[in-house]
């Protein structure tokens, strides 16, 4: 279902005017646009609309302008702010980097203040009304078009971003004053010394040579940015006590749901980072580009923008909604696409009839699909394209099957599922316990054998057993259990095998006791990280995880419940860190 359609293309001229009123007078522009785009609006707002909804019945609609997407120079556009100014509350620049929020960017204070800019100087002369206007914190637009608008409120409509207005924040600053302690040589080294893990990006050269930056990289680095710089001499306890309060509140953003209890984690987290933040200036972190001084302030515009989500996602719902990473993808399909379809003159007009048609084929492939889902493919295949369509929808069908017979193929939990051919089959205990360097392992198999079935287990250990390297699992979200989360592949591919001289392992965390948090972990730090390895023997015995010590830690006898895997040593892929602990962070996707 297509959720978003474009209804005006923004023209943005080059004006023949002194560069500093280029700006001005494109700001002007966007409003007036606006304006007319949404002109309807103003009466329907007013007066109301009869609408039908999904079951008929009509409805009398008073429609709003409730929120509006778009970074931080979009931002302070929309809502007539000055550079440097927060475009949600009254804080300018000196007040950005505040403990405290400041007061709200009411529309009552926004007209208000461009009144006063109007008493001062005439709008008609740009360049006198400009100078005014800074002076109260606006910019040159005089007319906001939302000024005639029931119910606009300039502080909830623009919506914190988690795109720009966290990802951003993170790569410009926090990342940043991160490479300034640990330096880009030795980041890079402790980043490429993880092991690769399926779906998730693996930096092999490091990040200090990226030089295109999406989200997807902001994600990644994520993840595993805290437990990578871990231990670095430069980074002392209060840093990383700052660094691990911003992204607590970087998560808790992303929140698919709130509750006060998780509100007031994210005003705590947002409370320890400003309370901290000051140790980036003692220890020369925070400096600017060129890297020659240290900036002995945080008026960042992004940073003001941090106190919004407390407020806004009670009013609004939840802030990932919000995020312009949807509206980004949309310059594909609604801007790019149409373009290249067009001979590039005069291509306004073509791009709008191509996006009509593209609208036209979609309606058209969802009646198809409704008649066909309901009724079966019709008795005559009228043209080509038609007979295409419905060969599609049967394939489609066709796919849908397989998955649910896969789907039949997971284990009992319904989490976990294996390939249907092993990776090595017939392989000794004996091989299992020299590849992974499991001293004792063999008679340990044996003997749970024992303990956990009813059939007869020999008490030799020479029977040999099929081995997989990989699983999937899947659990649902944490905070949705009717949704399932993307699946992950688990690996423990012994050196033997894999082309690196330890081997690829993954790390994973068990939750073996019910009254455990799903978020959060408390405990011991050991000084071995463990993985898996599932095996499943010829002598149709079950598969379920063993108990037994390695390497003179015993492994839990509650772990026998959970997962059905077994517990193996992980070693480090960069020789460097081979004699280390080499952290790895586990993200849940909430």
């Amino acid at each position: 279902m297509k959720c978003w359609i474009l209804i005006a293309y923004i023209p943005i001229p080059v004006f023949k005017e002194k560069p500093e009123l280029h700006t001005a007078l494109q700001q002007r522009l966007f409003h007036q646009c606006l304006k007319i785009v949404l002109e309807s609006l103003k009466t329907t707002g007013k007066e109301g609309e009869t609408f039908r909804d999904s079951y008929g019945d009509q409805r009398i609609c008073y429609p709003r302008i409730a929120a509006y997407l778009a970074d931080y120079p979009e931002q302070i556009l929309i809502n007539c702010a000055a550079a440097y100014n927060s475009p949600v509350t009254t804080a300018k620049f000196h007040g950005l980097g505040d403990a405290k929020p400041h007061a709200r960017r009411t529309k009552n204070w926004i007209m208000s203040r461009i009144a006063d800019a109007c008493r001062v100087a005439n709008p008609e002369d740009i360049a006198m009304y400009l100078e005014a206007s800074k002076t109260f914190g606006l910019n040159a637009v005089d007319q906001p078009f939302w000024e005639d608008f029931e119910g606009y409120e300039p502080d909830l409509v623009i919506c914190p971003d988690i795109l720009h207005g966290l990802f951003r924040f993170w790569r410009d600053h926090i990342l940043k004053w991160i490479q300034n302690l640990v330096g880009n040589k030795e980041l890079d080294l402790r980043v490429k010394a993880l092991q690769p893990i399926t779906g998730i990006r693996h930096f092999k050269h490091g990040i200090s040579h990226l030089s295109q930056w999406t989200g997807r990289e902001d994600r990644e680095l994520q993840r595993i940015i805290l437990a990578v710089i871990a231990g670095v001499p430069t980074i002392n306890e209060r840093a990383m006590r700052s660094l691990r309060a911003f992204h607590d509140f970087l998560y808790l953003a992303q929140y698919r749901s709130h509750s006060t209890t998780t509100l007031r984690y994210l005003d705590q987290a947002l409370a320890t980072f400003h309370s901290t933040k000051s140790v980036f200036i003692s220890n020369g972190a925070r400096r600017g580009k060129k890297k020659t001084r240290v900036i002995p302030h945080f008026n960042i515009p992004k940073m003001a923008g941090l106190h919004m989500y407390s407020y806004h996602i009670p009013r609004m719902g939840t802030s990932i909604q919000f995020s312009t990473e949807i509206t980004e993808t949309c310059h594909q399909t609604m801007t790019k696409a149409p373009y290249k379809a067009t001979n590039c003159r005069e291509f306004f007009v073509q791009m709008c009839e191509y996006l009509i048609r593209q609208d036209t084929l979609s309606l058209t492939a969802d009646l198809g699909w409704w008649y066909f889902t309901r009724s079966g493919p019709p008795p005559m295949q009228r043209t080509p394209d038609y007979s295409l369509f419905i060969r599609k929808m049967i394939e489609l069908t066709k796919k849908e099957e397989r998955l649910e017979m896969r789907n039949k193929t997971r284990a009992k939990n319904n989490y976990m599922w294996l390939t249907v051919k092993a990776d090595r089959t017939g392989v000794s205990l004996d091989t299992i316990s020299k590849e992974y360097q499991l001293r004792g392992f063999s008679v340990a198999f044996v003997t749970f054998l024992r303990q956990e079935t009813v059939e007869p287990v020999p008490r030799h250990t020479g029977f040999n057993v099929d081995v997989w390297y990989r699983f999937r699992i899947q659990r649902t979200l944490i905070q949705d259990e009717e949704e399932l989360a993307d699946p992950q592949t688990i690996q423990a591919v012994p050196h033997v095998v894999h082309k690196k001289r330890h081997g690829l392992h993954n790390c994973v965390l068990i939750k073996v006791d019910e009254d455990a948090e799903d978020v959060g972990i408390q405990g011991n730090l050991l000084s071995k990280s463990y993985q898996q390895l599932t095996a499943s023997n010829r002598l149709s015995y079950s598969s379920s995880p063993l108990n037994f010590s390695v390497e003179g830690i015993t492994i839990p006898s509650s772990v026998r419940n959970s997962l059905g895997i077994c517990l193996l040593v992980f070693r480090a892929s960069d020789q460097r860190y081979a004699s280390e602990h080499v952290p790895c962070a586990v993200s849940p996707q909430a």
